[in-house]
Parts: C-alpha cells; sequence; structure tokens
C-alpha cells in the first residue's frame, strides 16, 4: 500500500519551471482523496473559478500536485492531477496515485498521452561547445520556454533544445 504526505506547496513553485503537465482528471472528489490519504487539501480562491482546493503530495517520492474546484464534495469536474513538466516517468506516478486511491487508469475520465520518458531534452552549451544535458520535458513548448528564460538570465551561455534520441 502507498503512503502519502502533504509537502509545503513552495517547492512546487519554486521546483516547476514550465507549464505542469496534466496527468489525469480523478474521478474523485477533494473529500474522497482527503479521506484516504488522511489529510487536507488547502483551499485558495482563484479568480474566475471561485474557491479551488490543492494539494503536493509525495508518494513514496513522487510528487503529484492535486487541485480541484467548486466545491470538495463535488465530482464534477473531478480532481486533476499534474506533475512537473520534466518528470521522468508520468506512467509511474500515475500507478502510485491509482495505488493510493485504490482506483484503476480506466476509472479516469482523461489520461495524458504522455506516461513515457520525456522527449525534449535542453542542452547547456558550454565555453568549449559541449552540450550538456540539463532536463527532459514532454513539451517542446515547456523545454524551449526554460531555454529562453535561462538565455534571459543574464549568463552568457547558450541554450539549446532536442528531441531526444
Amino acid at each position: 500500500m502507498k503512503t502519502a504526505k502533504i509537502i509545503n506547496i513552495e517547492k512546487w513553485t519554486k521546483s516547476e519551471e514550465a507549464s505542469p503537465l496534466k496527468l489525469a482528471e480523478l474521478p474523485l472528489s477533494v473529500e474522497e482523496i482527503e479521506a484516504c490519504i488522511g489529510q487536507c487539501f488547502e483551499e485558495y480562491t482563484e479568480y474566475g473559478l471561485g474557491n479551488c482546493y490543492r494539494a503536493f503530495i509525495s508518494i513514496d517520492g513522487k510528487e503529484v500536485f492535486m487541485r480541484g474546484v467548486a466545491s470538495k464534495s463535488n465530482k464534477e469536474p473531478g480532481v486533476i492531477a499534474q506533475v512537473y513538466s520534466h518528470e521522468e516517468d508520468p506512467g509511474l506516478v500515475l500507478t502510485y496515485v491509482c495505488e493510493l486511491l485504490n482506483i484503476t487508469a480506466k476509472d479516469m475520465r482523461w489520461v495524458t498521452e504522455f506516461l513515457s520518458e520525456p522527449k525534449f531534452v535542453l542542452y547547456r552549451i558550454d565555453d568549449n561547445a559541449n552540450e550538456i544535458e540539463m532536463k527532459r520535458f514532454h513539451l517542446e513548448s515547456s523545454a524551449k520556454w526554460v531555454a529562453e528564460k535561462y538565455s534571459k538570465g543574464g549568463h552568457k551561455q547558450l541554450y539549446l533544445v532536442r528531441r531526444a534520441t
């Protein structure tokens, strides 16, 4: 049986450099997930959505961000599970979420197509023209966004995005 603990939301906001990868829409309400993990989601207000509920959860070392809207008891829409844009194995995270909540991937309303290794590699080019792999991303747009962010950071290094081979 998987165990989960809620970790500080600041870790998520500091670690995620691009848009998170939406993993799946869970067929459970916030209340049902809270009962499974024995911990409470944080309530906050988001412009245009009203009351929302979120939790940044570590499941046996794999991290997932969950967010529900409208009410804690509402299953429509379901809770959205997200992972870092550079998560190396979203399929494993999905497996952990399913085991934790006693559901299957077939129970999900939808599941991302990006369950395998990330396909786009961000490289830093050093002064000797060596390409050093920094991170891998599932979406090319995320990799390019981070490369641009690093390029504007005041360093004199170049960054390059390529499809993984």
